[in-house]
C-alpha cells in the first residue's frame, strides 16, 4: 500500500504469512492465470514479479523499471493458433499517458518443458517491452484491458478510453498496432472498460464505463 509494502494474509486466520518492502507506495497488483505469481507496481515505476508458493510465501524473481508509474496491470496468456506454446504478457496502464504490453520471460505452467518456455535463457519474470500505445488521460486514471476472452494469439486486442470520451481498439499483434475502432462514449471521460462475458466477437464485446470521479 502507501506505505511501501506487500503483505500476504491467510483468509482463514487473518494472520500474515509473509511480506515484501518496495521501493515505492504500491498503486497496482495483479496475479497471473493460475495464481502461481504476484505482479505489483510502485510509483517509482518499478513492477515486481513473485513467484507465489502453496503456503503463500513470496519469493522475488526480478524488479524491472518500466520508467512510469502503473496505475493497474493485468497479465494474460495467449496461446498461438494449432500450438500449445504459451505467450505471456503484462499490460500496465501507466501514468504518463500510456498503455505498454510487455512479455514476461521465464514464466511457464508447471507442468510445461523448458523447451516451451519462451524466455530464451532470460531471467524468470523479466519484462521484455513489446510496444506502447497511446491513452488520452491528463486528469483521469484510465485502465486499458485486454480482450476479449479468448486465449487464442489472433484475435488478441487492447481496449482502452480517454479523456475524449473516445474507446479506442488496438489489435494487439499487428505491426505496428494501430487502432482499429474508436467510438464517442456519452460526452464523459470513458476511464475504463469491460467486457461481458456473453459477448462473442471482439467488435462487440467491449462496453464503456464512463466516469467524471
Amino acid at each position: 500500500g502507501n506505505k511501501g509494502c506487500i503483505t500476504v494474509l491467510n483468509t482463514s486466520t487473518g494472520r500474515p504469512v509473509d511480506s515484501f518492502v518496495t521501493h515505492g507506495a504500491v498503486r497496482s497488483l495483479c496475479f497471473d492465470s493460475r495464481g502461481d505469481h504476484l505482479f505489483s507496481g510502485d510509483d517509482k515505476g518499478i513492477v515486481y514479479v513473485h513467484r507465489v508458493h502453496a503456503n503463500g510465501a513470496l519469493k522475488l524473481l526480478c524488479r524491472n523499471l518500466i520508467g512510469a508509474m502503473p496505475w493497474s496491470l493485468q497479465y494474460k496468456a495467449w496461446f498461438r493458433a494449432g500450438s500449445t506454446r504459451c505467450e505471456p504478457l503484462l499490460l500496465a496502464s501507466c501514468k504518463d499517458c500510456t498503455a505498454k504490453v510487455f512479455r514476461v520471460e521465464g514464466l511457464v505452467p508447471p507442468a510445461a518443458s523448458a523447451a516451451t518456455s519462451s524466455a530464451g535463457g532470460a531471467r524468470p519474470g523479466s519484462l521484455t517491452l513489446m510496444y506502447t500505445v497511446p491513452v488520452p488521460c491528463a486528469t483521469h486514471v484510465v485502465r486499458a484491458k485486454f480482450c476479449p476472452l479468448l486465449a487464442t494469439r489472433d484475435s488478441a486486442c487492447i481496449v482502452t478510453g480517454g479523456e475524449d470520451t473516445t474507446v479506442t481498439i488496438y489489435a494487439m499483434f499487428a505491426t505496428p498496432p494501430a487502432g482499429t475502432t474508436t467510438a464517442a462514449t456519452e460526452g464523459a471521460p470513458a476511464t475504463s472498460t469491460t467486457e461481458p462475458r456473453t459477448a462473442p466477437a471482439p467488435t462487440t464485446s467491449t462496453t464503456t464505463n464512463a466516469s467524471t470521479t
